[in-house]
C-alpha cells in the first residue's frame, strides 16, 4: 500500500511545494490502512473450515393416498354362481377332550394361620438397665472419583423357553461380575447394580458403568444400595462400612471414621432425613455430623438387623434375627413367636398400599401384620424370604434363596412361582424393585440381574398345556374361553374359569379324513357353534357335544378352508385355499360358490367380512381386494393394475366409523375410507414394524393390531386423531406429529417375532393373543405402562479425536497436556467442575487445536432403550434440528473458535419427548487471536504508522528546508548582486544627469527611474522568494510599508487594520505572493485612478476564511487598468487560490478578497 503523504511540486509553480504534511489527507489514509488491516485479521481468523453439521429433514408422516377406482367385472365376462342343495355331511362322535392344565406354576393360596399380636416387650435406651445410645463423630474425607471402566450393553439374554417374559444382563451383556446383589433405581431412573466382589455397577439402557475400590469405592462386595433425598447413593459392605457418593466424590467410613466394620445389610431414610443402617452388629442413625449406634445394650431386640421400614406413620420397624421391633423414635416395641410372631427370623419387611405389614422370614413363611394380628402363609417348605415388594397392579412379590420369584395375586389370592422352568437365569434371588414401566428387576447370585417383563408379555408352548406351539387362529366365545387352531394339534379351548386346557383331534370327530390334525380358521356362530376350518378335511361345526363336518362331498368350494366370516343375515360364508369361496345360506341347506368363473380375481382366498352397506369384501393372495354388492351380482376388483397397493391381501375389518381397513403381505396397512372412495397407506415409513402383515384385528376400543413377520404393531384411535390434527397444523408442528404405531419385537418380549395367517384375536380381559412363530403369545394391555413420563436425556461423554478423556483426573489441571493414542497432542482444559454421575465437564473451555469433539448422549430407559430416538443441534453450527436418530453419539470437527450451545432431546417408544439438553462451551482462539493480541497489533500498527509518518514528515521538512535554504541563498543573492547593480545604475544614471547636455539627460532620468523600478520589482521578487518572510506578519509589514510609501506621496489619509491574524502562523510563498499583489495592485488603482483622500484597508480572518478589504471615499467610478493588470488579473489570482474577488463602487470604490483556509 502506497500511502503519500506530501504533495507534488506544481510545474506551472517551481517554487510551490508543500511545506507542511495536509493533516485531513493524512488522518483519511491512516483509517483507510487501520480499516484495511482489520479486514485482513477477520478474514485470516477465519482459516478455518466452518463446519456445517449434515441436518435430515425431521421426519413426518405423509401416508400415501390413491383413489379407489376397481374394475367392474362385466356381466358378460362372467357366469352367475350356482346354489346346490346341502349334500352328505359327517357327523362325529360324542366326545371327551383331554384336560392339560394351563399353568403348573399357579397355585391357589391357603388360608393364613392367624395369631393375635400380644403385648410388645418395651425397651426404652437410657432406662430399667438399658444404656444411651453411643455417639461417634463422622469423619468426612472426601476422595475425588477415579475413571468407572464402562461397558456397551448387549442384548439381554432370554432362554428359548421363556412363557413369562424374563431376560437378563450378566457377564456376555456388559455386566462385570454375575453374582448381583442388591438394586436401586435412582432419582433419573438409572439402575444401580450391587455386586459381591465386582463394585456397583450403573446400568442407563446403553451402558453399564462400574466403580470399584480403584475409583474410590469403599469396597467391592456391596451388600445394600440406597439414595437419599439430596441425591446422594449410600453403599453398604458385606466386609464392613459404607461409602456415600456424589457423583464425584466418595466418602466412605469405616471404624477409623465413626463408622463400624460389620456388615450393612439395609439402608433406608426417615421423614426427619435421618439415614439408618441395618448392620450385624446394631443399629446405626446418621443426621449428617454424628453416628449413633443401638444395640442389644441401648434396648435393642438383637444386634443382627437384617432389613428396616418407616411407614406411613412415621414408624420404623426393624427385622432382625431375634424378630420384629417398632420404634417410635423413645421407645422399642419387641414381636417376637411370644407376641404374634411364627418365626423370629425376619428378613424382609414392607408396607402395601393398604398399610399391611407383610414380613419374609424362613421356611418360606410370608406374614401380614395389621397392627393387632399376625396372619402366616405358608409359601413353602424350606426357604427364606429375602424381599418384598408390592407392584403397580397390587400383586405381593417374594425373593427367594433358592426356589425362585413368587408372585402373590391378591385379588384372586392365587401364588404364581417362576423358577428357571419358566425363564429365571437363576433361582437365588437377592433382592426386587419395580421400575417406572412396571417391570420387575431382581438381583441374583449367579445369573446376573432379570427382568420380568410378563406384565406385558407371556407365552404359551406345550410345555404349558397347548397341544401344539404353532397357533393358527384365536377365537373368543361367548362365554370367554379362548378357542385357537393349532397346526397338528387340532382344536384347542382354553377355560380360564379352571385353568385348563381342553385338547380335540380327528379322534373326536375333527374335519374328515383328515391326517394333519391343522385347524386352519375359527368361527362362533350366533348359535354358538364352534366352525373349524381344517388343513384338507373341510370345515367343522361344534356344537359342544359333536363335529359335524362338511367337504366339497357337501357342497363346499373345497377342503382347505382359510377363513370363515358370518354375515348380518346369518349366512357362514368360508374363504378356501384356491378354491374360490363357498356361502351357506342362513338355513345351512344350500351353498353358493364363488370362483374366477363367477367372477371372483383370484381363487386363493386369505379374509372375508361384511361392511355396514351390506357389501362383502374379499381378500385374496394374487388377486388383490373383491367388492361383492348388496344383491351379490356384481364383482369389482382392486389390483395393481387398477392402482391398489397390493395383489395380497391378508386381513380385512371394518371399524365404527365405517372405514375398511385392508392388511396386505408385502405393502403394510391400507385404509378405504368409502365416503372419500380413497386409499391409504401406512408402512414402515410410517412407523409400521413391518410390511408383510400376517393378522389383524379390532380391539373393542377400535385399536388396530397387527401381527406381521417383524412383531406386534398396534394404531390406536387416539394416534390416528393425533395424526389428523397434526397434518391440518403448520409444518412445524408436523414435524412432530405423534408415533402412529406402537412395535413389540423380540426385545420388548414378543419372542415369537413372526405370526400366522389370521392368529389374532382378543379376550374378555382385553388380552390380546397372537399365533406367533413357534409359540402363543399373550399381550396384556394392564401390564404395558405407557412411558407417559417424559424421558430424561444426559450427555454421558464428551471425547477429543474419537477418544476418551480422563477428566475426573483433570479437575483442577488446566494445564495439563498429554498424547492421545492416536498421536493428538491435548490439553489447556479449563472446566468449573465435573457434572454429578456424568463425569461430564462444566463450562467446558478448549484450546483452539482441541476443535474436534463429539459428544455422547443417552435417553434414560430401562424398556426399549433401543427404541429412544433422538435429535440434536449444535448453536453457531446448525440451523437446525437433526433427523430423528438412534444414533447416541455426535461428531463435529474443525470448530472455530467461539462459544457453542449443544442441545438434544429424546423420544421414547411412546412418543413422548424429554426436555431439551443444553450444553455450553467454548473453543478458545489461540493467542494471536485473542482480544488482546488484536489490541496489541493495534498498538504496533499505531506505533508503526506514527513511526513512518514521522519518518516521512521528517523526510519533508528536510526537502523544505532544502528548498528554503536556495530560497534564501537565491534572495540573498538577488538582493547581494542585481540590487547592489540596479542601485549603482540607477545612482550612477542621476550623476550623470545633472552635468549630462539636455538632450540625454532626459534619458539619464529615465534610466535612473526605471533602474529604480527594476530594484523595487526585484525587492518584491527576493521578498516572495525569501523563505524567512513565510509568515503572516511578513506579509502584513510588507503591505504597510507599501500603503504608507504610496499612500504618504499622495497624502492619502489610510487605517490599516488586522483583525484575529496570528503574525507568526507560516503562509504559504504563493499565497502570500498573491494576496500582496493583489493588494498592491489596489493600493496602485487607487493612487492612479481615485479622487480618494481616506483609504480603510481591514486584513482579517474568521471562521475559517481569510478577508481582505481595500476600501476608499472616492466618487469617481472608473475602470481599474495599471500597466495590464486590472481587475482581471486579480481576479484571476484570487481564483488561482481558490478564493473569490469582489470590486464594487458604493459610498467609494471597495475590493475585497475572500479565502477558504480549507482550501489553500
Amino acid at each position: 500500500m502506497n500511502i503519500r503523504y506530501l504533495e507534488h511540486v506544481n510545474p506551472k509553480h517551481p517554487l510551490k511545494t508543500c511545506s507542511m504534511i495536509s493533516r485531513n489527507r493524512c488522518h483519511h489514509h491512516l483509517f483507510r490502512c487501520v480499516g484495511l488491516l482489520c479486514i485482513y485479521f477477520c478474514l485470516c481468523s477465519m482459516f478455518g473450515c466452518n463446519q456445517t453439521h449434515p441436518n435430515e429433514n425431521l421426519p413426518h408422516f405423509v401416508p400415501v393416498f390413491v383413489p379407489a377406482n376397481g374394475h367392474l367385472v362385466p356381466q358378460d365376462s362372467m357366469i352367475p354362481p350356482q346354489t346346490t342343495a346341502l349334500g352328505s355331511v359327517f357327523i362325529g362322535p360324542n366326545c371327551t377332550p383331554l384336560e392339560v392344565p394351563a399353568h403348573t406354576n399357579v397355585q391357589a393360596l391357603g388360608r393364613p394361620e392367624n395369631r393375635p399380636a400380644n403385648l410388645p416387650t418395651i425397651a426404652i435406651p437410657g432406662q430399667n438397665g438399658f444404656t444411651l445410645p453411643s455417639v461417634s463423630l463422622a469423619i468426612d474425607q472426601p476422595m475425588a472419583m477415579g475413571i468407572p471402566e464402562t461397558s456397551l450393553a448387549k442384548d439381554a439374554h432370554i432362554s428359548d423357553h421363556n412363557p413369562d417374559n424374563f431376560s437378563s444382563f450378566s457377564v456376555l451383556q456388559g455386566l462385570k461380575h454375575i453374582q448381583t446383589t442388591c438394586l436401586l433405581l435412582d432419582q433419573l431412573g438409572c439402575l444401580w447394580i450391587g455386586t459381591d466382589g465386582g463394585g456397583l455397577s450403573r446400568y442407563d439402557g446403553k451402558q453399564f458403568i462400574t466403580y470399584t475400590d480403584q475409583t474410590g469405592l469403599g469396597g467391592n462386595s456391596i451388600s445394600s444400595i440406597f439414595q437419599d433425598k439430596t441425591g446422594n447413593i449410600w453403599i453398604g459392605f458385606w466386609s464392613g462400612g459404607i461409602s456415600k457418593f456424589d457423583g464425584n466424590y466418595f466418602t466412605n467410613y469405616h471404624l477409623a471414621e465413626g463408622f463400624t466394620d460389620a456388615p450393612v445389610i439395609k439402608i433406608i431414610q426417615d421423614r426427619a432425613e435421618n439415614l439408618w443402617f441395618c448392620t450385624s452388629d446394631g443399629l446405626i442413625k446418621y443426621h449428617g455430623k454424628n453416628f449413633v449406634h443401638y444395640t442389644e445394650k441401648q434396648g435393642l431386640l438383637n444386634n443382627d438387623v437384617l432389613c428396616a421400614l418407616e411407614d406411613k406413620k412415621g414408624n420404623l420397624w426393624f427385622g432382625s434375627a431375634g424378630g420384629l421391633s417398632k420404634f417410635d423414635g423413645q421407645t422399642f416395641h419387641h414381636y417376637t413367636n411370644k407376641n404374634g410372631l411364627k418365626a423370629n427370623y425376619i428378613y424382609a419387611i414392607r408396607e402395601d398400599k393398604n398399610g399391611l405389614l407383610w414380613l419374609g422370614s424362613t421356611g418360606g413363611l410370608a406374614s401380614t401384620f395389621d397392627g393387632t394380628t399376625f396372619a402366616h402363609y405358608q409359601l413353602n417348605a424350606d426357604f427364606i424370604i429375602t424381599n418384598i415388594i408390592q407392584d403397580k397392579n397390587e400383586h405381593i412379590w417374594f425373593a427367594s434363596d433358592g426356589v425362585g420369584l413368587l408372585r402373590l395375586n391378591t385379588h384372586q389370592n392365587t401364588l404364581t412361582r417362576f423358577t428357571e422352568k419358566q425363564g429365571l437365569s437363576n433361582n437365588f434371588i437377592s433382592d426386587l424393585l419395580e421400575d417406572r414401566t412396571g417391570a420387575i428387576w431382581c438381583s441374583s447370585l449367579g445369573g446376573g440381574v432379570i427382568k420380568y417383563a410378563g406384565n406385558s408379555f407371556s407365552h404359551f408352548t406345550v410345555e404349558e398345556g397347548l397341544s401344539s406351539d404353532i397357533v393358527f387362529d384365536v377365537l373368543k366365545d361367548r362365554n370367554g374361553h379362548m378357542w385357537f387352531g393349532t397346526r397338528g394339534g387340532g382344536l384347542v379351548q382354553l377355560d380360564r374359569s379352571k385353568n385348563i386346557f381342553r385338547h380335540y383331534s380327528t379322534e373326536d370327530g375333527l374335519g374328515h379324513k383328515l391326517d394333519n390334525n391343522s385347524v386352519f380358521s375359527l368361527l362362533e356362530d350366533r348359535q354358538g357353534n364352534i366352525w373349524c376350518g381344517t388343513w384338507g378335511g373341510g370345515v367343522s361345526k361344534f356344537n359342544g357335544r359333536n363335529f359335524v363336518t362338511y367337504t366339497q362331498e357337501s357342497g363346499l368350494c373345497g377342503n382347505d378352508i382359510r377363513c370363515i366370516y358370518q354375515d348380518r343375515s346369518g349366512a357362514i360364508w368360508f374363504g378356501s385355499w384356491n378354491s374360490g369361496v363357498s356361502r351357506l345360506d342362513p338355513t345351512g341347506q344350500f351353498f353358493t360358490n364363488y370362483s374366477t368363473v363367477e367372477g371372483l380375481s383370484h381363487n386363493d382366498i386369505k379374509s372375508i367380512i361384511e361392511d355396514q352397506r351390506g357389501n362383502i369384501w374379499i381378500g385374496t393372495r394374487g388377486g388383490g381386494l373383491n367388492q361383492l354388492d348388496q344383491q351379490r351380482k356384481k364383482i369389482t376388483h382392486f389390483t395393481t393394475q387398477e392402482g391398489f397397493f397390493s395383489d395380497d391381501v391378508s386381513g380385512l375389518v371394518e371399524d365404527k366409523l365405517g372405514q375398511i381397513w385392508i392388511s396386505s403381505v408385502g405393502n403394510g396397512l391400507i385404509r378405504l375410507d368409502q365416503a372419500q372412495r380413497q386409499f391409504t397407506r401406512f408402512g414402515v415409513a410410517e412407523g409400521l414394524i413391518n410390511n408383510n402383515i400376517l393378522s389383524l384385528t379390532l380391539d373393542e376400543q377400535d385399536n388396530l393390531w397387527l401381527g406381521t413377520r417383524g412383531g406386534l404393531s398396534k394404531l390406536s384411535q387416539v394416534a390416528l386423531k393425533q395424526l389428523e390434527k397434526a397434518q391440518s397444523a403448520p409444518p412445524e408442528v408436523l414435524k412432530q406429529s405423534p408415533v402412529l404405531f406402537k412395535n413389540y419385537a423380540y426385545e420388548d418380549g414378543f419372542l415369537g417375532v413372526s405370526c400366522y395367517l389370521g392368529a389374532i384375536g382378543q379376550d374378555t380381559a382385553g388380552n390380546i393373543w397372537v399365533g406367533a412363530s413357534d409359540r402363543l403369545t399373550v399381550y396384556h394391555p394392564g401390564g404395558d405402562n405407557l412411558e407417559a413420563q417424559t424421558p430424561k436425556v444426559e450427555l454421558s461423554n464428551i471425547s477429543l479425536f474419537n477418544e476418551s478423556i480422563p477428566w475426573a483426573l483433570l479437575a483442577g489441571k488446566k494445564d495439563t497436556s498429554f498424547n492421545l493414542s492416536n498421536g493428538v497432542k491435548v490439553g489447556q482444559f479449563r472446566f468449573d467442575r465435573l457434572m454429578p454421575w456424568k463425569g461430564v465437564p462444566e463450562q467446558l473451555s478448549l484450546a483452539h487445536h482441541n476443535n474436534f469433539l463429539s459428544f455422547h448422549f443417552i435417553g434414560i430407559a430401562t424398556k426399549s432403550p433401543q427404541k429412544m430416538r433422538y435429535q440434536y443441534k449444535l448453536e453457531g453450527i446448525d440451523a437446525n434440528w437433526s433427523g430423528l436418530s438412534a444414533l447416541t453419539e455426535v461428531p463435529y470437527g474443525n470448530l472455530p473458535p467461539r462459544t457453542y450451545t449443544f442441545k438434544v432431546r429424546a423420544m421414547n417408544a411412546d412418543g413422548y419427548w424429554s426436555k431439551t439438553l443444553t450444553y455450553p462451551f467454548t473453543i478458545r482462539p489461540p493467542w494471536w487471536k485473542t482480544w488482546w493480541a488484536y489490541l496489541l497489533y493495534a498498538g504496533l500498527f499505531a506505533a508503526v504508522v506514527y513511526v513512518f509518518i514521522q519518518y516521512r514528515t521528517a523526510q519533508a521538512i528536510q526537502k523544505v528546508k532544502a528548498l528554503e535554504a536556495i530560497r534564501t541563498k537565491i534572495s540573498s543573492d538577488l538582493h547581494d548582486d542585481v540590487g547592489s547593480i540596479l542601485s549603482g545604475l540607477a545612482m550612477q544614471s542621476q550623476v550623470m544627469a545633472y552635468t549630462a547636455p539636455a538632450e540625454i539627460k532626459t534619458a539619464l532620468n529615465e534610466l535612473s527611474d526605471m533602474s529604480r523600478d527594476a530594484m523595487e520589482r526585484m525587492r518584491d521578487v527576493v521578498w516572495v522568494i525569501d523563505s524567512r518572510k513565510d509568515k503572516y506578519e511578513n506579509l502584513i509589514d510588507r503591505m504597510r510599508v507599501f500603503a504608507e510609501k504610496t499612500l504618504g506621496v499622495k497624502n492619502i489619509a489610510y487605517q490599516f487594520e488586522v483583525r484575529s491574524i496570528d503574525g507568526k502562523k507560516f503562509i504559504d510563498p504563493e499565497k502570500r505572493q498573491n494576496i500582496y499583489l493583489i493588494f498592491k495592485e489596489a493600493i496602485a488603482n487607487i493612487v492612479k485612478h481615485s479622487d480618494a483622500n481616506q483609504v480603510n484597508i481591514i486584513f482579517e480572518q474568521e471562521k475559517g476564511r481569510l478577508r481582505l478589504v481595500v476600501q476608499d471615499n472616492g466618487t469617481r467610478e472608473e475602470q481599474m487598468v495599471s500597466d495590464g493588470l486590472g481587475l482581471s488579473n486579480m481576479t484571476m489570482r484570487a481564483k488561482n487560490m481558490g478564493g473569490s474577488l469582489d470590486a464594487v463602487f458604493e459610498n467609494g470604490f471597495r475590493v475585497e478578497l475572500n479565502l477558504n483556509q480549507n482550501k489553500t
